[in-house]
């Protein structure tokens, strides 16, 4: 199933400019996903190099990867998963708590589609660990690990 800004907005709390990712393509709830955004010629986020080329900032990145990764760590808790019935609180809002082994080996320009896969590598109570990797056009430009809380809101 594809998510769009209206599903994702449901899980994670972020909203324009800041929500990163336009899509979740493809979403295995507590295991892996890939989330796309593309970036906007006119976007408030891009900054102007010296070579007058438009270019993501690349901590927005990890940021995209880190929504991918919310969205996959919590959003089974919204819309549930294979026959598990959602239930009906959604989750706590998360806190990324760790980014490591990061490298970047490219950037991305206005127009460009950022395609953001991400799988989960641990999960311990409310800690998710995942690993990540930012592509365009099928070329890495940046991956890493990100770890980060997502806890669960209790009801009463």
């Amino acid at each position: 199933m594809r998510y769009d800004p209206s599903h994702i907005t449901r899980v994670i709390p972020h909203r324009p400019p800041f929500l990163l990712i336009d899509a979740v393509l493809s979403a295995e709830f507590g295991r892996r996903g890939v989330g796309v955004f593309t970036v906007d010629q006119s976007s408030e986020l891009l900054r102007e190099y010296d070579t007058g080329e438009k270019i993501l900032p690349r901590s927005l990145l990890i940021e995209a990867m880190a929504q991918t990764a919310a969205f996959i760590a919590a959003g089974g808790s919204v819309f549930g998963t294979g026959a598990q019935k959602a239930p009906a609180a959604p989750p706590g809002v998360g806190y990324l708590v760790r980014i490591s082994d990061v490298v970047f080996s490219g950037d991305a320009q206005a127009g460009d589609t950022v395609s953001c896969t991400v799988e989960m590598t641990r999960s311990f109570g409310d800690l998710y660990k995942f690993k990540g990797r930012a592509e365009v056009d099928g070329v890495e430009i940046a991956r890493g690990e990100l770890t980060f809380s997502v806890p669960q809101k209790t009801s009463g």
